[in-house]
């Protein structure tokens, strides 16, 4: 039979004595954890489109750099 044996200095956790695994028993301490991994996910993956976009932005400005040195240098010898 399963015993759980509270952790001290945490109300919301208990460790369970057949498997020593530690326990939330908190449901909103967890909801809360899960809310903020997910926020950080939402965020990261904002991050990584924004620096996507940016370097879509680059390529494309070095791309027209290439055309206008192309265009000077053919208005040059012609």
């Amino acid at each position: 039979m399963t015993k759980f044996l509270k952790v001290e200095g945490n109300a919301g956790l208990v460790r369970d004595t057949d498997t020593l695994a530690i326990l939330n028993t908190n449901s909103s301490e967890y909801e809360k954890y899960v809310a903020q991994r997910e926020s950080l996910r939402l965020r990261q993956d904002e991050m990584n489109r924004q620096a996507s976009e940016i370097n879509n932005i680059k390529e494309d400005l070095s791309e027209i750099k290439q055309m206008l040195t192309a265009l000077i240098k053919d208005r040059i010898k012609g």
